[in-house]
């Protein structure tokens, strides 16, 4: 490869989507592994600092999305972006 074009290269951002539905009883640790992986990838330089973990909730008829907020409010020095959501609800 032409060195021209590596030093272009930049570090790349992650956006992890990551849909949940009726996911209560593994949602914070879920949360916890992504985050810790995120956190490692850009301590290693994999990825840039502002990639990101988002959990949606699919329609879920436990407590998921009662849970979602929780994970929000999460202060892991691991990965401060992690994120969730509740998905709109589409008609048919």
């Amino acid at each position: 490869m032409d060195n021209s074009i590596k030093a272009e290269r930049t570090t790349p951002v992650l956006y992890l989507v990551v849909p949940c539905y009726n996911e209560e009883e593994v949602i914070e640790r879920s949360a916890q592994v992504l985050g810790g992986k995120l956190r490692r990838l850009q301590q290693a330089g994999r990825i840039a600092p502002g990639s990101k973990v988002m959990f949606v909730n699919d329609g879920s008829r436990d407590d998921t999305l009662r849970l979602l907020p929780r994970i929000r409010c999460f202060r892991w020095s691991a990965c401060p972006a992690i994120t969730g959501i509740r998905a709109r609800s589409w008609p048919a």
